[in-house]
């Protein structure tokens, strides 16, 4: 065999071999590179990421406690229709009251005056009737006198 040639293959393999290896290690570098930019870039977006989310948050906070004032002072209003309602329920029960006894009250009157109205009535047939007794009384009287001065 030919020792020349067998080094000449082995060492064109080699270089080849390391060839190879060289490209694959440019290759592996590029990707590294590549993988790092990546992640870099990654890493950004995820630092805005956080301070937008940092800023949601702040946002959610204030306006959970602009709700919760709104909420304590809705709660106030509330209340106070709920005492407006129970007033207005009491003062019904007050009307209601008033407007029975002023009912009763009408409806007594009412009575009263129609006895009065017959009293009245009853005072003025019976003025009358007076009236009409005097006249009578009255006109026969000077006839009695007329009759006295004639026999006289």
């Amino acid at each position: 065999m030919d020792w020349p040639l067998i080094v000449a293959l082995a060492v064109l393999t080699s270089l080849v071999i390391i060839g190879f290896a060289f490209h694959v290690w440019i290759e592996t570098r590029r990707a590294v590179r590549r993988s790092m930019e990546m992640m870099e870039r990654m890493e950004a977006q995820m630092v805005c990421t956080l301070e937008d989310t940092r800023k949601l948050i702040e946002t959610s906070q204030s306006l959970i406690g602009d709700i919760q004032r709104s909420l304590n002072a809705a709660e106030g209003f509330i209340q106070a229709i709920q005492t407006t309602g129970e007033a207005s329920a009491s003062l019904s029960k007050s009307i209601k009251g008033i407007s029975g006894v002023l009912s009763n009250s009408i409806t007594e009157a009412r009575i009263t005056l129609q006895n009065e109205h017959d009293t009245v009535r009853n005072l003025i047939a019976m003025t009358t009737m007076g009236v009409e007794l005097w006249h009578k009384w009255q006109s026969r009287k000077p006839s009695k006198l007329a009759s006295h001065t004639n026999e006289q």
